[in-house]
């Protein structure tokens, strides 16, 4: 394919997306920011900077050329006023729209919201100028809605290059719960089949999600480089979740106040901070909601063996553990006691009999039988034994590990 802007002449290939477009446009010119090219595309062809992964469809072009205006483009390309007002992107016709799943593998898992706190809420069903069934809601429906303009919009113009899509369960296995939010395309993905309202709800607290991306992305960091403990980990990333939920329950405070009807799910919401702190409203002051958000179970309603049923930081914490390795581990342990240190027979067994990500529920107590065996086995070195103290579970997270995995994973360890 080609594009013609002004001057200028390039070749592309794939999807017309204003990302793919500017992407390709880079490539082909040194020192051009492909993200402000594909938000200038965005917003000259669709009117919103934040879309730029819309395929650009038929109804844009007239015999396979979309005609734009070079003018908004001159600064960035480097375009020379040919004297033309109105010079073309000239391109084939491109492939038919479809629902695409771009979803990437992500950086950091999606926090879900304690269901005994943030129930799915069906934001003012009552205002939507029609009642779409599951299934039918597109971007334009959705950017349509009165609570879009009044919330959503602006959240999204002070969140740069972040974006959201719609699809489906089928396209996309992770959207079990409905939406989350992918940190390394900046976007929210949705599912398309849940109800207008619920869409929205979940669009809210998502891009509540995407404010505190970097923070989220520091903790994982962090732990991943051995620098915080997996009990560090789970404090750090709890308390960032608290945050996207004050966001998220501070947007429905304003909608109530701005007259919006909300439903049961959002009232609840909010009444859980009135029951939790009544003088919130006039101190602001969040010491009491974060004790609550850090102390209570995720979810109080979760089965034991549901790891929702741990606190918010434990929860966390083994979900993280759950992702971890036995070379991992045993590079985590080295940093706090040092490299040759533990004998090569205790590095063999600890990587090689660590569980596999099949049976990754076992990893939490594995977790804590390798780090009891490297204190017996260090027995006597108080300096590493200090350091290893801190690699312990707590004592709630400890017998959860126990619940889920039964009491004992590893095998037995022989010099």
């Amino acid at each position: 394919m080609k594009i013609s802007i002004g001057s200028k002449q390039y070749t592309f290939t794939g999807v017309a997306t204003p990302a793919n477009i500017a992407g390709q446009i880079a490539a082909q010119e040194s020192g051009i920011n492909p993200d402000k090219i594909s938000q200038k595309l965005s917003h000259v062809v669709f009117g919103a900077a934040y879309r730029k992964h819309d395929e650009i469809g038929d109804s844009h072009f007239k015999d396979g050329v979309l005609s734009l205006d070079a003018h908004p483009f001159e600064r960035l390309l480097g375009l020379v006023n040919t004297g033309s007002t109105n010079p073309s992107v000239v391109l084939v016709p491109p492939p038919p729209v479809v629902v695409r799943d771009k979803s990437t593998k992500s950086l950091v898992a999606p926090p879900s919201v304690p269901s005994d706190i943030l129930a799915a809420i069906p934001l003012i069903e009552s205002q939507t100028p029609e009642v779409l069934k599951p299934g039918s809601i597109n971007k334009a429906a959705l950017e349509a809605h009165p609570v879009f303009q009044h919330s959503i919009a602006p959240l999204l113009s002070k969140l740069r290059f972040t974006t959201f899509e719609l699809t489906t369960t089928d396209r996309d296995t992770k959207l079990e719960t409905g939406a989350y939010f992918n940190p390394k395309s900046n976007c929210v993905v949705l599912d398309q089949n849940q109800p207008m309202p619920v869409i929205l709800d979940n669009l809210i607290f998502e891009l509540c999600n995407a404010k505190f991306k970097n923070e989220f992305e520091s903790i994982s960091s962090a732990f991943d480089q051995g620098s915080i403990s997996v009990s560090d980990y789970g404090n750090a990333y709890a308390a960032t979740e608290f945050k996207t939920q004050m966001a998220y329950t501070s947007i429905l405070q304003e909608l109530k106040q701005q007259g919006f009807e909300l439903p049961k799910g959002a009232q609840k919401a909010l009444a859980w901070i009135e029951k939790t702190d009544p003088s919130f409203a006039s101190t602001k002051d969040t010491a009491k909601l974060l004790t609550s958000f850090m102390t209570l179970p995720h979810n109080v309603h979760a089965e034991a063996r549901d790891v929702a049923s741990l606190p918010s930081p434990e929860m966390y914490a083994f979900q993280a553990l759950e992702k971890i390795g036995g070379q991992k581990l045993f590079d985590l342990i080295e940093t706090k006691v040092g490299k040759g240190v533990l004998p090569a027979s205790f590095s063999g067994w600890a990587r090689h009999n660590f569980p596999m990500k099949s049976v990754s529920y076992k990893r939490a107590k594995a977790y804590e039988e390798v780090i009891l065996k490297a204190s017996q086995t260090l027995h006597g070195q108080s300096a590493a034994l200090t350091e290893l103290s801190k690699l312990q579970l707590s004592s709630s997270l400890s017998e959860y590990a126990a619940l889920r995995a039964g009491p004992s994973v590893m095998p037995a360890y022989h010099r």
